[in-house]
């Protein structure tokens, strides 16, 4: 690739180059990008190679290496370069063209010899072949001229002086004799009459053995010839020059007269097989009346066209046979294309029904768990509700209780006051007696001591019964305090 740039009208000094990855049936993706310096290649043509960083999937990952050439030069000298190379490729198709001119020459002139050098080598085979076919001519001639040298009269034969129709069949013949090089010969027979040819049969190529099965007829006026034999001949087939005659047979009609007779013959050679033995000839022959062969040939045509109309009647019963079976097959196809298609359509029933039925139980699902989750957000309400109740209750009965001991705290701080009082009043009132008094102070005494023992107690029980946020202020040292000053005053007094 090739391209001009003005750097005057961009600021893009590097070139882009992106490897992406064609998709038939999509947009095509891209694998990477990579972009490289131009003035690295200032002046200069380089090769060099560079790795594609990848992007999306493979993003920032290398994805590719690239071998490439870069160049850049002025304007100038790419369009000189470019004259400079039109120039050379033009040379070199001049080059070529007159290469392959000359090389036509060459071709043509030896196109030419080959054709003259043919030409002679064909006249030279014609020339043979003609030389072959005056030698061959000549040997006939006087082959012919000798038997009719050595021939017999024919004796005419009385076969009556109505007209006869003569029948010939040439089943096959064997063991003819090798004409060929290869050592085959290329066989067939022809029929002939008073010097005509009725008729021949194919010519089998390459064997000594060959099958016909060709029939041949034709009519004799005794009153018209006096030829009363058929002759039949054994030729070989040559593509290049003239067919040779092997051997030949006269057959006397007088010998079938009103019958037809199914044998064998040999053929009598000729030539240079002439008196051997040159093939062995199967065929049939019979002679009768015109009326009888007419009449025959009418009913074997009224046989042929009852065969055919038998054989039309057979196509039109095989046809109507077909055409049912078609219509058969055709309603068999639409019953089952039927029974399909309601199949395909209660399965798609059926899997509507099941739709529905899963939508209708997922339905269900998700209405039993919306309704759990709205019974266990009711329940955790009613918990959160209760706790919140119970917390109040536990306050307000701290709050009650921290009354009642506040309370308590006044009776009792009125009480010892109003004690203190009354003893300060009986001190006064009383007469002092020491024995008593010792009496109350040993007392005194021991109470002093239960009251150090229930104080240790509640010191141990203390950290259990301050956990809990319930305070049995009953159970508190204060209360014990309440009473056994109590007790202390039952006593005093």
């Amino acid at each position: 690739f090739d391209f001009d740039f003005d750097p005057a009208t961009t600021d893009q000094r590097k070139l882009l180059l992106e490897l992406w990855d064609h998709d038939t049936l999509s947009d095509d993706d891209q694998i990477g990008w990579v972009e490289i310096p131009l003035k690295d290649y200032l002046g200069e043509k380089k090769q060099g190679q560079v790795d594609f960083i990848g992007v999306d999937k493979h993003f920032n990952e290398n994805v590719g290496t690239l071998d490439y050439e870069l160049g850049v030069r002025n304007k100038e000298d790419a369009e000189k370069e470019k004259t400079e190379q039109a120039n050379l490729i033009k040379q070199k198709q001049a080059d070529v063209i007159n290469q392959k001119k000359q090389l036509a020459d060459q071709k043509q002139l030896e196109q030419q010899k080959e054709k003259e050098k043919k030409q002679q080598e064909e006249q030279q085979k014609k020339d043979e072949i003609e030389k072959a076919k005056q030698a061959k001519k000549k040997q006939l001639e006087d082959m012919q001229l000798k038997q009719q040298q050595a021939a017999v009269p024919e004796v005419v034969d009385d076969i009556g002086t109505d007209v006869k129709n003569v029948y010939v069949k040439i089943i096959g013949v064997q063991n003819v004799a090798a004409m060929d090089s290869n050592g085959k010969s290329d066989p067939y027979v022809k029929v002939l009459f008073d010097g005509k040819q009725i008729g021949r049969t194919k010519k089998v190529a390459d064997t000594l053995n060959a099958e016909y099965n060709e029939e041949f007829d034709f009519d004799v006026d005794p009153n018209a010839t006096k030829a009363r034999q058929v002759k039949l001949e054994l030729w070989d087939h040559d593509s290049l020059s003239d067919d040779d005659q092997i051997g030949y047979y006269d057959l006397r009609l007088k010998d079938y007269l009103g019958k037809k007779k199914s044998e064998q013959l040999n053929f009598i050679g000729v030539g240079k097989n002439e008196g051997k033995e040159v093939g062995l000839l199967d065929y049939e022959l019979g002679v009768r009346s015109k009326e009888e062969a007419d009449k025959e040939k009418a009913d074997q045509v009224n046989q042929a066209k009852q065969r055919e109309i038998d054989a039309a009647n057979l196509k039109k019963s095989q046809a109507d046979q077909k055409k049912l079976e078609i219509q058969q097959e055709k309603e068999r196809k639409e019953e089952e294309a039927r029974l399909a298609k309601e199949k395909k359509e209660e399965e798609v029933r059926q899997a509507k029904q099941k739709e529905i039925d899963a939508a209708n139980l997922k339905k269900q699902q998700l209405q039993q768990e919306k309704e759990k989750k709205e019974e266990e957000a009711r329940l955790a309400k009613e918990k959160k509700e209760q706790e919140e109740q119970q917390k109040k209750d536990e306050i307000e009965k701290a709050k009650q209780a921290k009354k009642r001991n506040q309370d308590k705290k006044k009776e009792n701080v009125n009480f010892w006051n109003k004690k203190k009082k009354n003893q300060d009043k009986k001190k006064e009132e009383c007469v002092y007696q020491k024995p008593k008094k010792e009496e109350l102070q040993k007392k005194s005494s021991n109470v002093k001591e239960k009251e150090k023992e229930q104080e240790l107690k509640k010191k141990e029980n203390f950290k259990g019964k301050f956990r809990s946020k319930k305070i049995n202020y009953k159970e508190t040292g204060f209360w014990k305090n309440y009473k056994s000053k109590n007790q202390l005053k039952s006593n005093l007094d």
